[in-house]
């Protein structure tokens, strides 16, 4: 394992993910073991054997520190997006149920250092009523948004922080203060307030200062995942901080730590060069093509996050555990392919001639003749316009006669009417006169030239092309 793989999996385990053995990726939330996907694709973890048995049908390579810079938020990002909002929530749960467990208990309180009876000095007293009441509406209420229930961080494009404008901005909303908030309803007024002074506890400022948590980011090699770093952790080491100081309060089990090893490594990401640039470009780390956009956005399959309600119970009090009911089946939704490393954002380049039989509106079915002979007539589409060829045009060897009809035209045209025999052309008598060439296109009707087809060969009266002699065998 290099120095790459060690800072790639301090991200991970940062967000919640871990590398199993077969290197696919897996995601980790409260005691449930989820896989971790990208419409249906395997995330894998960037090793040499992953990468030398890489099917791009149905696997995604995670490599973020290969971004195109000009590009939207990658799936990659956005997955570690998500699923950094849901442990915020989740750990943001826990703490404050264990703050209002240290509050209600009043034998804690002559335990506490100066330092930790900043919380008694911060919030009203809490009652084991209201901490019951606020775990049964809050349990019910992350079921439903468990990525935006108390925090919610996303992404900007060339924003700004701090009155400065920068190439990316992570902004951090607190939907617990809004008046729309729906678990309001539920609390006297005085509960509610009660619990909103735990929520300014516990992140100093959120409701007075709308940037507090924002951060930036104007990396030249990863926008995206740089400012999704710088944002998250301004949150998680604040959960960190305040799990470390009440340590011995709380509920071992609930304790969602954030490992923050990944901060010295990506400051110096200069370090890293050498085996980023090893690994290409991987399709999912890009970034969407903004200029391209598909009709629907890439989803990726999201976990259906439930919380025992006994969790939140202290442990003297607590039941055995009981069962979690298995996840609802997520309906993956039709794969969406990736973007193209060239820029082409809703599907990859497909090949000029594919093996598979192509059936475009307007093409024709290839006959024989009697004697097995492919007909000329079925090889050749006339394009509707001279500028557009017809989509239909997919025969190689409607092209190679093509090819040589052209070639024979520019022999011609070289005054070599030998070498236009030689390609199949037959020099009609009177066109194209050494001595007083005009293009096909300029040039009159001379000796029963009608005109000329879209290709600028001359034609008969009847369209029939006049000289060819190109035979196919």
């Amino acid at each position: 394992m290099n120095k790459l793989h060690t800072l790639y999996r301090q991200i991970l385990t940062f967000a919640g993910f871990e590398v199993e053995k077969d290197d696919t990726l897996h995601i980790y939330l409260d005691g449930k073991d989820y896989p971790a996907d990208i419409d249906g694709k395997k995330i894998k973890f960037p090793t040499d054997e992953a990468l030398r048995a890489f099917d791009a049908e149905r696997e995604v390579i995670f490599h973020p520190l290969q971004e195109f810079v000009g590009r939207g938020e990658s799936e990659i990002v956005r997955k570690l997006r998500r699923i950094l909002n849901v442990r915020l929530n989740l750990a943001t749960l826990f703490v404050i149920d264990g703050l209002m467990d240290i509050l209600s208990n009043q034998a804690t309180h002559s335990k506490m250092n100066p330092e930790q009876r900043e919380l008694l000095r911060s919030v009203s007293v809490v009652d084991g009523t209201l901490r019951a009441k606020f775990n049964s509406i809050a349990v019910s209420a992350f079921s439903e948004s468990p990525d935006s229930l108390f925090v919610n961080m996303y992404l900007k494009k060339s924003g700004v922080y701090r009155g400065e404008k920068h190439a990316r901005v992570g902004i951090v909303s607190f939907p617990i203060y809004s008046s729309e908030f729906s678990a309001t309803k539920k609390f006297k007024k005085d509960e509610w307030e009660t619990v909103l002074q735990i929520m300014r506890f516990v992140f100093p400022d959120s409701e007075t200062d709308p940037e507090a948590y924002n951060n930036f980011s104007d990396s030249n090699d990863c926008a995206w995942l740089s400012c999704l770093l710088n944002t998250s952790a301004g949150l998680a080491e604040r959960i960190n901080t305040l799990q470390d100081l009440y340590k011995e309060f709380l509920n071992p089990d609930n304790l969602i730590e954030f490992n923050m090893d990944w901060v010295n490594g990506f400051n110096n990401l200069e370090q890293y060069r050498k085996e980023i640039m090893m690994i290409p470009s991987q399709r999912g780390n890009e970034g969407v093509n903004e200029a391209v956009k598909a009709e629907a956005p890439v989803e990726t399959s999201k976990p259906t996050v439930t919380i025992n309600p006994g969790a939140l119970a202290t442990p003297a009090a607590r039941t055995a555990p009981t069962p979690s009911p298995a996840p609802a089946p997520v309906i993956q939704p039709a794969p969406i392919p990736a973007p193209s490393i060239y820029g082409d954002a809703v599907r990859p380049l497909a090949s000029q001639y594919p093996n598979a039989p192509v059936n475009h509106p307007g093409s024709r079915q290839i006959t024989k003749n009697a004697d097995g002979k492919v007909n000329l007539d079925d090889l050749v589409v006339s394009p509707p316009s001279p500028m557009y060829p017809n989509p239909g045009f997919n025969s190689p060897i409607a092209h190679a006669a093509q090819a040589a009809q052209m070639a024979a035209i520019q022999a011609a045209m070289m005054h070599s009417p030998s070498m236009a025999a030689a390609m199949g052309y037959q020099m009609p008598v009177g066109v194209y006169p050494q001595q007083n060439f005009h293009h096909p296109q300029m040039h009159g009707v001379q000796q029963g030239i009608a005109g000329y087809d879209n290709f600028g060969r001359p034609i008969d009266m009847y369209g029939r092309v006049i000289g060819v002699g190109v035979q196919v065998i």
